[in-house]
């Protein structure tokens, strides 16, 4: 007889109303906390530091409105909850960027750390013990302490961020266009010309805020029961069927847009598939399929809902006050062979809808 194990799915479904649009504009709607996430960027800035010292300001990983130093902590407002750069009144941008650094310490070793930059908090180090200094955000020092002889003048350094933006709300935003500033990816040195930075997002396009709004109405919860312990890799355990409505409503000024919604993984990608959602406690996965909209999501194949944030479309908004899109949305249950745990397992991702 097969082992027995009690199984479900917690989806956190984070319904927010972003719109990324066209190819010169980001569009948001009404709304508060993140709205939007998108714009990804991938920078590598290398060469040496050209001076020994470790000034906490100049931080060896950093994104800032400017290329010259940390960003300010006066800079930053908090917006919906978030310190974030305000942009327009009631919005704010932050990045959500991870990053790696190596340097070459004073004594000509070669030493490396890996961080986070803004969502869900600026923070490095193999404990966590690198954070902003203070005074400043957004900026990790590969030590919280400033020193005379710290890094090898001419030693190489090589250090890599990439991420995307978010925008976030209060609530008090209202209908207006505006220019997204320029801001830098950057590695510091106290002297200038050690200083290597990058522009990551760019200043061609603009913000435009308008009364879009969507919500989305689907269980939240997905218990799948207790289902058969199967080994065999890439079998479906269970399958749940659910309601997935997604409803928009604006005011003056209409616009018309596509509807969509994205997946960001709360637990991570099984096996680096952008289809399958890891279980929490490794050994299965999690796929999901929306009928008519997106191709089969079953457990041995490579399509249905990406949890990598693409976005999928499922309908058109016209230039009108309201519209609900109502669908289907089909979770599997999938095992991952050998590895699959008995006893309760669990998933999530987040949900974001978005219109473009």
């Amino acid at each position: 007889m097969k082992n027995k194990s009690f199984s479900f799915l917690t989806l956190s479904l984070a319904l927010m109303t972003p719109l990324y649009c066209a190819a010169d504009a980001v569009i948001i709607g009404k709304g508060t906390g993140v709205l939007w996430e998108g714009l990804p960027f991938n920078v590598t800035l290398s060469g040496s530091m050209t001076h020994s010292s470790l000034g906490l300001q100049y931080g060896l990983m950093n994104i800032a409105d400017k290329n010259t130093q940390c960003m300010s902590s006066s800079d930053l407002t908090t917006i919906g909850g978030y310190k974030a750069l305000k942009i327009a009144p009631g919005v704010g941008l932050i990045p959500r960027a991870t990053g790696q650094a190596t340097y070459t310490a004073y004594d000509g070793s070669v030493k490396s750390f890996t961080g986070t930059i803004g969502l869900p908090e600026t923070r490095g180090g193999d404990s966590g013990e690198l954070t902003s200094p203070t005074g400043y955000d957004w900026c990790l020092p590969p030590s919280m302490t400033s020193a005379n002889n710290f890094y090898s003048p001419t030693g190489n350094r090589v250090v890599n961020i990439s991420g995307t933006w978010a925008l976030v709300a209060d609530g008090t935003q209202t209908s207006s266009t505006v220019g997204l500033p320029t801001m830098y990816a950057s590695s510091f040195s106290v002297l200038k010309n050690g200083d290597r930075f990058q522009s990551i997002l760019p200043t061609s396009m603009s913000l435009r805020i308008s009364t879009l709004e969507c919500s989305g109405n689907t269980p939240t919860v997905i218990n799948f029961g207790t289902v058969g312990r199967n080994l065999t890799a890439n079998t479906e355990l269970s399958k749940q069927t659910n309601s997935f409505n997604v409803s928009c409503t604006q005011i003056s000024p209409l616009i018309s847009a596509n509807v969509a919604v994205q997946f960001r993984p709360l637990t991570s990608l099984y096996g680096g598939a952008k289809n399958r959602l890891a279980l929490a406690q490794g050994g299965g996965y999690i796929t999901g399929e929306i009928p008519g909209v997106t191709d089969s999501g079953k457990c041995d194949g490579a399509s249905g809902i990406n949890f990598n944030n693409e976005a999928i479309n499922i309908g058109e908004m016209p230039m009108q006050f309201t519209k609900t899109f109502s669908n289907q949305i089909i979770w599997r249950l999938c095992s991952g062979g050998n590895t699959l745990p008995t006893g309760s397992v669990s998933a999530s991702t987040e949900m974001l809808v978005t219109f473009n």
